[in-house]
């Protein structure tokens, strides 16, 4: 008999970092998209760098349906506006560590990091 309780989880949130490694954009847009197949409700937030990249890569929206400013999401989850059941956070530099530092304390939901780079080992 399993004995740990299911958690439902809706909404995902992923924070994406500055553009310094060009994979991070490969690999947010799949997971949005996986995550979005899933049948959450995905919000992918990053600073205008990363905002107007995911806009020329996914015009559409066909893998990414809302973008949001890093820091302004940022505000709202620690004001409780916003609570997402599952939050992903990819890291590559001290910056990364961070958000998913920050990230960890003010989110009630489940938190993924996903270290990747050159410094992965390291971090």
């Amino acid at each position: 008999m399993n004995d740990q309780k299911s958690i439902q989880i809706n909404e995902a949130l992923l924070l994406l970092g500055c553009l310094e490694v060009p994979v991070q954009m490969g690999i947010g847009i799949y997971t949005a998209y996986k995550l979005t197949k899933e049948g959450l409700n995905v919000s992918v937030a990053g600073n205008e760098a990363v905002i107007k990249l995911l806009r020329v890569s996914d015009p559409d929206r066909v893998y990414v349906k809302k973008v949001l400013n890093l820091d302004r999401t940022i505000g709202d989850l620690v004001e409780k506006k916003i609570n997402p059941g599952l939050c992903i956070v990819f890291v590559h530099n001290d910056a990364g560590i961070s958000y998913a530092a920050t990230a960890a304390y003010i989110i009630s939901g489940r938190l993924i990091v996903i270290i990747f780079g050159r410094n992965a080992e390291n971090m």
